[in-house]
């Protein structure tokens, strides 16, 4: 409490404010206020304070005071004239109350309300505020943009080594990206595995295109977390408003990061028109899948797979389709990546699953256990993800009567790698019911040789890739040749993909694949024309390279239905 006549000298300076001004009150009293510590702008307002304490007012806000150190103190004032007998002002009074300690609160209330705790980068409120501004005040001549980032299977990286270290990995892109753009650029994360970057000043859409493959490049660098490194890579969408601009900068750029996605991963994409036409038909696509599952529009068709010692078909491989009531046959290709990024892959994987199991069962019936028929099934990695997976197998096989060992289950390396416990015990569970494991595409993805010996697979199949480079004097022999050998070590069997020629399928047998599969055996077929080729048709004896189309194989390689396998 501090007390002043109308001259501003001190008449009154308690022990409080002592403590908060560092100013002992023998040396206050008797002097100018303003003399004491109170900053130029201060100084300015005891004046007006004073006039209103004339006339006869009570004043009351926020002021700034200096204390003896140096250190500048926030405090909430109020100030009253104090009245003689008469009524007549003679001086004021003035209450302080040091409010550091709420300025710092709401500062850091502030902070929290704009940005993201995880990486301390701008959230979006924030973005979205600055973007606003940086579109309302940018020269005609300017171009703002807008880069959205998304970072390539960070959900492998998140399941596989933890959620901890998922945060981590998050923190060293934000810190990354601050490092790769310029000063005046705004990097904020917008939540998950989701980052933007506000480019203003630009003089072309050129310019934004070049910090986006910037990033992409600096992205590629592994990060190092503790006890690994990782890599990742980014997907980026660019959007740009020249003359005022867009306010709908963060859609578009969201759409051409979804169509850089679509083109392969680790790029980035200009949004177009295009873009947004394609953007509306996902929506539009996705809707139907869904009501495809609902009403019954999609269908299973089966490739065979032989056994290389028999040249029997002793297995076939589920694949879906869809039968689109204005499109026509649709492959997998067409919306399983879709239903993957929706979570429609889980219905339409159990559906799939069903079909497949009820059809084995159907092939079993009179058939000895030598001869019965496998059926492999794709699996998602989402599907890992779903509680309670073991036992809806076992439910479902049970229910259908049909042995487990007449399943198997198709992953990706990834998937089979994935140190994440629920998919180790989905994987385990599986086994001890007695279903195969399949290893999908086996030398394209991230092969741990370490992580697959603990993982309880027991076949791998050798992508086609690979098959389709044998016989043209390439390296494709050697790396089938040692696949092959490691899978031998590793006690497990082999399966080439993609054989479409008599040759492919003489110098697989020879580099000791243990099946086939590929046109030259069957294109997938709908289970009424499977039934035909379920014959036994042993081998010669003397082993020769014989017409193995037989009574096996059709007449002729159907055709090619590339690229769409492995979608399936």
């Amino acid at each position: 409490i501090v007390a002043t006549d109308l001259d501003g000298k001190v008449t009154h300076w308690n022990r409080h404010a002592e403590t908060l001004y560092g100013l002992p009150r023998a040396e206050a009293l008797g002097r100018q206020i303003s003399d004491l510590g109170v900053r130029p702008q201060e100084s300015t307002l005891a004046e007006v304070i004073t006039e209103g304490a004339g006339a006869r007012t009570r004043w009351e806000g926020e002021l700034a005071f200096q204390h003896r150190d140096g250190a500048v103190i926030p405090l909430h004032a109020t100030a009253a004239p104090i009245l003689n007998s008469r009524g007549a002002p003679v001086g004021l009074v003035r209450v302080a109350v040091d409010i550091t300690e709420r300025k710092a609160m709401e500062a850091r209330l502030e902070h929290q309300a704009t940005h993201d705790p995880l990486t301390g980068l701008p959230n979006r409120t924030m973005f979205a505020y600055r973007l606003q501004h940086a579109l309302a005040q940018g020269r005609s001549q300017d171009i703002v943009a807008v880069l959205f980032l998304d970072l390539d299977d960070f959900k492998i990286v998140n399941d596989g080594l933890g959620h901890a270290a998922g945060d981590a990995l998050l923190v060293m892109v934000g810190e990354r990206l601050r490092g790769a753009v310029r000063p005046g650029d705004l990097v904020a994360r917008l939540g998950g595995d989701e980052f933007t970057v506000l480019l203003e000043g630009l003089a072309s859409p050129d310019e934004a295109i070049a910090h986006a493959q910037r990033l992409v490049e600096e992205l590629t660098a592994p990060f190092a977390l503790p006890g690994r490194e990782v890599m990742v890579t980014v997907s980026i969408g660019i959007a740009v408003a020249g003359d005022g601009g867009s306010g709908d900068l963060l859609r578009r750029a969201d759409i051409a990061m979804y169509e850089a996605k679509r083109d392969g991963k680790a790029r980035w994409a200009l949004f177009g028109g295009d873009a947004e036409t394609r953007a509306a038909e996902r929506l539009l696509l996705e809707g139907e899948l869904r009501r495809a599952l609902a009403e019954g529009q999609l269908r299973v068709v089966y490739q065979p797979i032989i056994d290389l010692a028999t040249d029997r078909i002793n297995e076939v491989e589920a694949l879906v389709r869809w039968e689109h009531p204005r499109r026509g046959l649709l492959p997998a290709g067409e919306f399983v990546p879709l239903a993957e990024e929706t979570g429609l892959i889980v219905p339409l994987g159990k559906w799939v699953l069903a079909e497949a199991c009820g059809q084995a069962r159907a092939w079993q019936d009179g058939r000895p256990l030598s001869e019965r028929i496998a059926v492999a099934v794709n699996f998602s990695a989402r599907h890992f993800r779903e509680p309670g997976l073991v036992d809806s197998v076992a439910s479902l096989l049970s229910q259908i009567g049909l042995d487990p060992g007449c399943l198997k289950v198709e992953i990706t390396e990834r998937v089979a790698l994935d140190d994440a416990e629920e998919t180790t015990a989905a994987l385990r569970g599986l086994k001890a019911l007695g279903v195969g494991l399949v290893v999908d595409d086996f030398g394209t993805g991230y092969s741990g040789l370490s992580s697959l010996k603990r993982t309880p697979i027991d076949t791998v199949k050798i992508d086609q890739v690979f098959v389709a480079g044998l016989g043209h004097g390439n390296d494709d022999e050697a790396i089938v040749h040692a696949v092959v050998a490691l899978a031998r070590a590793l006690g497990l069997a082999t399966t080439a993909e993609g054989v479409e020629t008599a040759a492919q399928l003489d110098l697989v047998r020879a580099l000791g694949c243990d099946h086939a599969q590929g046109y030259y055996v069957a294109g997938p077929l709908t289970a009424a024309k499977v039934e035909p080729l379920l014959v036994a048709a042993p081998r010669s004896s003397d082993g020769d390279s014989h017409d193995h189309r037989g009574s096996t194989f059709p007449a002729h390689p159907q055709p090619a239905d590339t690229g769409l396998r492995r979608r399936s």
